[in-house]
């Protein structure tokens, strides 16, 4: 008898007690029955352990000391059983229905990467909805919380490069794309985003901006001389248009000094 997971579903967790509840009752209350969830916590210090399932035998708990977000997703994938992963973040959920509409999708078009869409929202309001395509991969990164993997591409292509500390996601989808990985979009929603999260905080957005730019440059999307102008550009368009401007002038400053590092278009996945 085969006792194979459909779905590894893995949720990267610290200090989340505020909103982790919400997104474990997201994954287990689904009607598809066929996976298994990991939470893989950086060793929260406040109750945010408390907030999960004990009894749960679908649930396994790993708390530790680890190396950042990125370092705790590559954990849950390099554990998984399932014929597919979906990664989502603790401030993030799934939808009613998300699993079963996954895996028609999947089983139905052969792909290997499938990108559904998402309800947006900013401090637990809903601002909108966004159906995202796979031809955008190429320009920007999509919300994790929509994207759905198959173990067999982690195998063939490596999990998330560590060099990059906000947009290694990007980076994966982008490396999966440039070998031809088969890309597919889901027409509905199939989960929820909160904005203003890690990536979007002040002292995090310029390095985003950073590390975006690198990825598309290290994938030949774009030429170094416009990595660099478009680093520049959004960076100072930013800076315009948002507060704690101090903060992100400072950040600017010390983002440029990495630019040889990011910019020289010799940053290789290496943890396998």
């Amino acid at each position: 008898m085969n006792n194979k997971p459909y779905f590894s579903i893995i949720t990267p967790s610290l200090n989340s007690e505020k909103t982790i509840q919400r997104t474990v009752e997201s994954v287990l209350s689904q009607k598809f029955a066929s996976f298994e969830y990991a939470v893989i916590d950086g060793f929260s210090s406040d109750t945010t352990l408390s907030k999960i399932p004990k009894t749960d035998d679908r649930i396994s708990i790993k708390s530790e000391k680890d190396l950042g977000i990125y370092d705790a997703m590559n954990k849950g994938i390099r554990n998984a059983n399932g014929v597919v992963v979906g990664i989502i973040n603790s401030d993030d959920w799934y939808l009613p229905d998300a699993f079963e509409t996954v895996q028609n999708h999947f089983e139905s078009t052969g792909v290997d990467i499938a990108i559904g869409g998402v309800e947006l929202f900013k401090d637990g309001v809903k601002v909108g909805s966004r159906i995202h395509f796979e031809t955008e991969i190429q320009n920007h990164m999509v919300s994790h919380p929509a994207v759905f993997v198959k173990k067999t591409v982690y195998q063939n292509i490596g999990g998330f490069n560590p060099v990059y500390r906000i947009a290694a996601d990007y980076d994966f989808l982008l490396r999966a794309f440039a070998k031809g990985v088969k890309f597919s979009h889901i027409p509905v929603v199939i989960s929820a985003y909160s904005l203003g999260g890690f990536s979007d905080l002040p002292r995090n957005r310029i390095q985003s901006i950073l590390e975006t730019e690198s990825i598309k440059l290290q994938n030949k999307v774009i030429a170094r001389n416009k990595a660099l102008l478009r680093f520049l550009r959004f960076s100072l368009k930013t800076i315009a248009k948002r507060d704690s401007k101090r903060i992100m002038i400072i950040e600017l400053v010390k983002c440029i000094k990495r630019v040889p590092f990011y910019f020289a278009g010799k940053i290789k996945y290496e943890t396998r």
